[in-house]
C-alpha cells in the first residue's frame, strides 16, 4: 500500500525566475535573469524565510515600509541584503542559475524584440537545469514569474515557447505550469528578486560580497553574448 502511495505522489519542482537590470537601451551595461530552483518542500521552506526576513526588514524601518508593502533588494543597503541572502539560502535543496547579457555588445534586434530575446536567454539556463534531472525525477515542472515582467513580453508566447523547448525539443516528460505571480504576494518571487539583485550588483559594479553569499547555490551561469562578454575584474 505504502508503495502505491509513493508511485503515485506526484513530485514537483518549483522554478522562480525575476531580472535585474533593463532589458532596454541605457541604465547600466548588464542585465541577468535569475532562476531559483529546488523540489517543493525545499523551496517552501525559503519562502518562509524571506517571509520572516520581510517582516523583520519592515519591523527595522517602520516609516518606510506598510504592512502589505513588498521588501525590494534594490531598496535596501547592501547590508541588509547581504542578511536577507543568507537567511534564504540556509534552506537545503534549493539552486541558484542565471544569465547575464552585456547590453552594449548586443545587436539592433535583441532589443526591438525583448519577449523573443528573453525567451532566447532562457532556454540556455533552462536547458541546464533540466538536465541535472533524471527523465522521471519530477512529474509537475511549476515556473513562477513576475507578472509585472510580462507586461512589457508577451505571456503566451514565453507559455508556448517553454513548451515547445521543454516537452516537444527536448523531450522532457513533466507536467509543465507557468504561473504569473504579483510580487508583493510571492515570497518565492521576492527570493528571485534578491538573488538577481546581487548577481547583477556584481557586473555592475564588480564587487563580490553578495554574490559570494550566493556562490555555494549557483549550479551554473552563462554570459551572453558568449563571445564578447566582459567579465568584472574582480571574478568570484
Amino acid at each position: 500500500m505504502e508503495q502505491k502511495l509513493a508511485e503515485n505522489y506526484a513530485r514537483r519542482f518549483d522554478i522562480y525566475i525575476d531580472e535585474s537590470g533593463n532589458q532596454g537601451r541605457g541604465l547600466g551595461d548588464y542585465f541577468t535573469i535569475a532562476f531559483f530552483s529546488g523540489e517543493h518542500e525545499q523551496i517552501k521552506k525559503a519562502c518562509r524565510t524571506m517571509r520572516k526576513s520581510s517582516l523583520r526588514i519592515k519591523t527595522k524601518y517602520p516609516t518606510k515600509y506598510k504592512k502589505f508593502d513588498e521588501v525590494k533588494a534594490g531598496n535596501l543597503d547592501i547590508n541588509d541584503r547581504k542578511l536577507v541572502l543568507k537567511q534564504i539560502l540556509k534552506a537545503d535543496g534549493v539552486s541558484i542559475d542565471y544569465i547575464t547579457v552585456y547590453k552594449p555588445q548586443l545587436k539592433d534586434s535583441m532589443y526591438e524584440h525583448k519577449h523573443i530575446s528573453y525567451n532566447y536567454y532562457c532556454k540556455f539556463v533552462l536547458k541546464k537545469i533540466f538536465s541535472r534531472l533524471s527523465p522521471s525525477s519530477m512529474d509537475d515542472v511549476y515556473m513562477h514569474l513576475d507578472n509585472r515582467t510580462f507586461k512589457v513580453k508577451s505571456g503566451n508566447t514565453f507559455q508556448d515557447f517553454m513548451f515547445e523547448f521543454i516537452k516537444i525539443v527536448n523531450g522532457w516528460d513533466c507536467t509543465l505550469n507557468i504561473e504569473y505571480l504579483e510580487s508583493q504576494s510571492s515570497y518565492g518571487v521576492q527570493c528571485a528578486d534578491f538573488i538577481s539583485n546581487g548577481i547583477n550588483y556584481y557586473y555592475l559594479t564588480g564587487n563580490t560580497a553578495l554574490v559570494m553569499i550566493m556562490k555555494p547555490k549557483i549550479k551554473s551561469f552563462e554570459h551572453f553574448p558568449f563571445q564578447s562578454f566582459v567579465i568584472p575584474e574582480n571574478s568570484y
